[in-house]
């Protein structure tokens, strides 16, 4: 039997936890699984022990003051008389005979449903955890990075913006970053409609003749100022009952109207 080496068990010791559970189980299948011959050499030349020295998963739980941390390790508590761990390691020195070392295999194949059992619950833990962080990033994905100036509405109905100042008796309750309402109440933005500093700043520039397009089937738009400042608006392409527009082409829209009146308002004073 070729043993597990120490320096093999404590690099698994380094690893995660399926990889030092993993590797205890290996150590628990030879103990199983060799022959009388290789048990007592292994034994007698502490080439093998059902201690902790000999298992990786119990040396992942043993800090830097050499104190085991039990109650961290995912196999049931080894203090434990009472545990499959405890007869083994009893039978493991008392054998002295083929029918001894055979009584030992015994507990020592009981060892290894145990620690299987484990295997299998650390790997549904990794799956559901797996599971929760690919939720957690796919939904921060979709949620965009607020900015100083987003309004919206909150969980109130209430339009409310989002301000990056730390606000003189909102520290109890709250960060630099919070939702302000019109009533002066913190809210939860529920609904982002825009940034109200992108706005001015597209408000600020002049805007002259302009045409959007819904969509390739020729339903446009075209605005424009005429000589007496009045916005002229002329749609092209639809039909007596109009068309259905996507929402990001009516946002140019709306943002291009907004812009040429403001331009007009300019040019007024």
């Amino acid at each position: 039997m070729k043993w597990q080496t120490k320096e093999e068990i404590q690099k698994a010791a380094q690893g995660t936890e399926l990889e030092a559970t993993e590797k205890s189980l290996i150590h628990w299948q030879q103990l199983k699984d060799c022959s009388y011959e290789d048990f007592m050499d292994g034994r007698s030349n502490y080439k093998v022990d059902p201690w902790a020295g000999f298992c990786a998963i119990c040396i992942k739980h043993i800090d830097g003051d050499g104190n085991a941390k039990c109650g961290e390790c995912p196999l049931p508590d080894c203090q434990n008389p009472n545990t499959v761990w405890a007869t083994a390691k009893e039978l493991f020195h008392l054998a002295n005979n083929r029918s001894d070392v055979a009584k030992f295999q015994d507990a020592a194949a009981a060892m290894c449903k145990v620690i299987e059992k484990a295997i299998d619950e650390i790997k549904a833990k990794n799956l559901i955890d797996a599971m929760l962080e690919a939720k957690a990033e796919l939904e921060k994905a979709k949620k965009p990075e607020l900015r100083h100036g987003d309004y919206g509405y909150d969980t109130n109905g209430d339009a409310c913006i989002y301000i990056n100042v730390h606000m003189k008796g909102l520290r109890e309750c709250c960060d630099e970053h919070l939702w302000l309402n019109a009533r002066g109440y913190v809210g939860i933005a529920v609904t982002i409609l825009g940034n109200i500093f992108d706005d001015l700043k597209l408000n600020s520039k002049d805007l002259g003749e302009v045409r959007v397009e819904f969509d390739k089937k020729g339903n446009k738009v075209f605005m424009d100022l005429n000589v007496e400042n009045k916005i002229w608006i002329h749609f092209c392409g639809y039909d007596q009952d109009g068309v259905y527009v996507p929402i990001d082409k009516a946002v140019d829209f709306h943002q291009k109207l907004g812009q040429i009146i403001a331009t007009a308002k300019r040019k007024q004073k």
